[in-house]
């Protein structure tokens, strides 16, 4: 099993719900899915049959699953219940082995703004997917922070999430994204809330200004001025 395949966790977002009261639990739910999911998966890739073989192997190349087997199907089991338990086609995240185990160990070090950060990074990925930049509000990323699919009220979103949604404080978040997550956003803020994690500064600013309705009206009246002219020849 190659190290460099599985760099990251990925789970579904719904998964995160409950972090802020019960950090190490939900990290722990965490692992137990991306561990079910990658014995399922080592199994079928590598023709494996027996359960606990895989399981060992996986264990292995994680290093973090405890030392006999008893322990390993415990979390397997946990991973299988939480799989079944989450809906087909759920928006799907995914995090680092070194931030996910940096987190996991130490979680009573971590201060709100760390925690809170951590599942804004994890929101915005789940949003963003595949694409290069995507169109976030705020709504729509508190709702996800809080393992919501779809956008929800605010009286939906648990309190310890609902709390920071005051400008301030949602700034500071995405300033915190910017500063330490990789985040980039337009340098304009009339260009709109696109978030990027993979387009460099000036891409992204070129992206968002072909959104605009500046940009529309200037592209549109270039169209215009080209059909005359072609209807002159």
């Amino acid at each position: 099993m190659s190290r460099k395949e599985h760099k990251y966790f990925n789970f579904p977002i719904q998964l995160i719900s409950g972090f802020m009261v019960r950090p190490k639990e939900t990290l722990g739910d965490i692992f137990s899915y991306v561990f079910y999911k990658l014995v399922n998966d080592f199994m079928e890739d590598q023709g494996v049959e027996c359960l606990f073989t895989a399981m060992e192997r996986v264990g292995e190349y994680l290093k973090n699953t405890g030392g006999d087997d008893d322990n390993r199907h415990f979390i397997y089991q946990r991973g299988e219940l939480l799989h079944n338990s989450i809906p087909d086609k759920s928006p799907i995240t995914g995090i680092s082995e070194k931030v996910f185990w940096d987190y996991f160990n130490n979680h009573e070090t971590k201060n709100k703004y760390d925690k809170i950060c951590l599942l804004a990074f994890l929101a915005s990925k789940s949003i963003i997917g595949p694409s290069k930049v995507e169109v976030i509000t705020y709504k729509f990323l508190f709702s996800r922070m809080d393992g919501h699919r779809t956008v929800v009220p605010l009286e939906a979103i648990s309190y310890e999430i609902a709390t920071f949604y005051t400008p301030h404080k949602r700034s500071k978040i995405r300033d915190l994204l910017m500063l330490k997550w990789g985040l980039k956003t337009p340098d304009k803020n009339s260009y709109g809330a696109c978030w990027s994690y993979k387009l460099s500064q000036e891409n992204l600013n070129d992206w968002a200004y072909k959104r605009t309705e500046k940009y529309k009206l200037k592209k549109m009246r270039e169209e215009k001025r080209a059909r005359r002219k072609k209807l002159k020849e």
